[in-house]
């Protein structure tokens, strides 16, 4: 006999399946399009080398050190407060962090292509009530952009950024009721904790809604809307903003400095677009599209007028109210489309402009689509707007389809290149791959007592922050842009090139902060007796900085490999008679800043000192 449970369960799996039936068919092609993303979103993945800035400003804050680089130094070289908390929650959970970043960075990619799948259901609800030609541009289109997939699983906060976007434009246009303003702020603001530039986003949805949303109202309801809509701004983002003052004493984040502070760089910028762009060409149909738009929108409007005019000298007065309720109903049916058109465009294509201006004017990024991939989910949907707005009903379907080949066949610039960089511009996930990453880590994570009791200071480069964070020495610095000291990020730029890549560090600054080891070999000139490596890795590094306690415990390790300066001092001051003067005192001039500077060795520096005098 079957129980009530059971009954009910199988009542409600039969409602779950009379559901599936009565949704439209392309909703199982949707279906397929997410297994697909998802499937090549996990055979991209990879974990870009940025992100171990922010796995080890969230390791500091989880071993109670603060949200800090290096401990007792307070400078923000992050661009993902949000991100990098989440980070700190999966270490304090004990998840491995190259695992926690992959799956939420799949998770909000997941999201964001449902969420749009949920946009044009109800895009295309309010135009045909039957939905016999619905068809999820957008999320389809996501779903098989190829960065889209590789970046969902890129360990930065890239789809993260793009879903709080979507989720709050989406929310904004689709509701105005308090709590749908009060969410959508909600997103976008959880979207500038999320990246520093969410805030343009965040703040253009407030003007939206007091511009666009609260016109005829009466003016109770005004106020309340605004206090909903400015609420978030207010209770959140204003709090955090004076919290970052005050901890790290400056309005932008040292990342700001480090990157891109050094004045406008049209020229790259402009590269950085055009690269994108040219290979995702499916967005130039955004323009084409939107001039047809303009088109019509004008066109509309002018026959309107001149038809009114026309038939009013025609009419008679008996007639003349019934002709004017008519021409108000045609108006307002064929207005609804293109109204929404354009409040759609207003809040979500805007924005995305002023954003791209932004980022030519700032040089863009060294990394191929990072900055703007998170914009996909906005601009295919601005793209599917237009495309329903001007494209007919009979060619719709085609058109659609050739959208969506457009962008699976995009064009990849790196495509046969031996390494794979155009114009400064990288492609990371070429670079990247776990493979090797989990070497250095299997390598690295053993020595990290060792490192903690030799008090080893160390610097690294652009791709080395993974070392950085396995190791973790008590101080470490970038060097590259600076992003974790705010005396480097401040260097003036003389030459550009690399965007994030462009500082020279002295080595005089590296030995006043007593760096022990440069992991840059094009940082530190070569002698012979500065190289050392560590085991199991082919990589050599430089010694900038011999104190002599902290590489015997290296030694004496015997997992690194080194020449002991005391011992490559002493087959020197063997044959000291036969060296000339003048390169004695070169070579002494050298050895202080290396070696005697650093370490109490009278016995050794006296031979220096004896033979230097005339």
């Amino acid at each position: 006999m079957v129980g009530r449970e059971n009954l009910s369960m199988m009542g409600f799996l039969f409602r779950v399946f009379q559901t599936l039936e009565n949704l439209p068919r392309i909703t199982w092609v949707f279906l397929i399009f997410v297994v697909y993303a998802i499937s090549r979103a996990i055979y991209f993945r990879w974990v870009c080398d940025d992100a171990f800035i922010s796995f080890r400003y969230a390791k500091n804050l989880v071993d109670g050190f603060g949200l800090v680089f290096n401990s007792g130094e307070y400078v923000e070289g992050y661009s993902n407060f949000l991100w990098t908390l989440g980070i700190a929650l999966g270490m304090w959970i004990k998840i491995d962090p190259l695992r926690w970043v992959q799956f939420w960075g799949l998770v909000c990619y997941l999201v964001s292509i449902c969420f749009l799948f949920f946009l044009s259901f109800q895009q295309h609800k309010n135009r045909d009530k039957t939905l016999s030609h619905f068809f999820p541009l957008a999320a389809l289109c996501v779903s098989i952009q190829t960065h889209a997939q590789i970046y969902a699983t890129g360990g930065l906060e890239t789809s993260c950024f793009g879903m709080f976007l979507i989720l709050g434009y989406g929310i904004l246009l689709l509701k105005s009721e308090h709590r749908f303003i009060l969410l959508g702020n909600f997103f976008l603001i959880l979207a500038s904790l999320t990246r520093p530039e969410g805030i343009l986003f965040a703040i253009w949805g407030v003007l939206f809604i007091i511009f666009f949303r609260l016109q005829n109202l009466p003016s109770h309801i005004v106020q309340s809307r605004i206090f909903f809509t400015i609420f978030p701004l207010l209770a959140i983002y204003i709090p955090y903003f004076f919290w970052r003052l005050e901890y790290y004493g400056k309005i932008f984040p040292n990342t700001y400095y480090a990157k891109y502070g050094h004045g406008s760089y049209y020229e790259q910028g402009i590269k950085y677009i055009l690269l994108y762009l040219n290979s995702y060409y499916v967005f130039y149909s955004i323009i084409f599209f939107f001039f047809i738009f303009f088109l019509k929108f004008l066109f509309y409007f002018s026959r309107t007028q001149k038809e009114k005019n026309f038939r009013l000298r025609r009419l008679s007065s008996s007639s003349y109210k019934d002709y004017l309720k008519e021409q108000d109903t045609i108006k307002q049916e064929k207005s609804r489309g293109i109204s929404q058109t354009t409040e759609t465009l207003i809040l979500l294509f805007i924005p995305a402009l002023l954003y791209t201006i932004y980022l030519v004017k700032i040089g863009g990024d060294f990394m191929f689509a990072r900055l703007l991939i998170s914009l996909s989910p906005i601009l295919f949907y601005c793209l599917e707007v237009l495309w329903l707005e001007v494209i007919p009903v009979k060619w719709r379907l085609g058109v659609g389809i050739g959208i969506l080949l457009a962008t699976f066949f995009w064009y990849n610039p790196y495509r046969g290149l031996k390494f794979p960089i155009i114009e400064n511009i990288s492609s990371e996930n070429e670079i990247y791959k776990l493979k090797e990453i989990y070497k250095i880590k299997n390598a690295l994570l053993p020595l990290q007592k060792i490192v903690k009791e030799a008090g080893l200071h160390i610097a690294f480069g652009g791709a080395q922050a993974m070392f950085a964070y396995y190791l973790n020495p008590k101080v470490a610095i970038e060097t590259a842009s600076g992003l974790t000291d705010s005396y480097i990020a401040n260097q003036k730029v003389k030459v550009r090139g690399k965007v994030g890549h462009e500082k020279k560090v002295s080595l005089n600054y590296l030995r006043k902060r007593k760096v022990h080891i440069h992991l840059d070999l094009d940082a530190v000139p070569k002698t012979n007796y500065n190289g050392i490596k560590i085991h199991n890795l082919p990589y050599e590094f430089r010694i900038v900085v011999y104190e002599s306690k902290v590489f015997q415990v290296l030694k004496e390790s015997g997992k690194f490999s080194f020449i002991p300066f005391e011992d490559y001092l002493d087959k020197y001051l063997a044959d000291i008679k036969n060296i000339k003067i003048d390169k004695l005192r070169r070579d002494y001039f050298r050895f202080q800043k290396y070696y005697f500077f650093w370490n109490e060795d009278k016995q050794r520096e006296s031979f220096f000192q004896s033979e230097k005098k005339p």
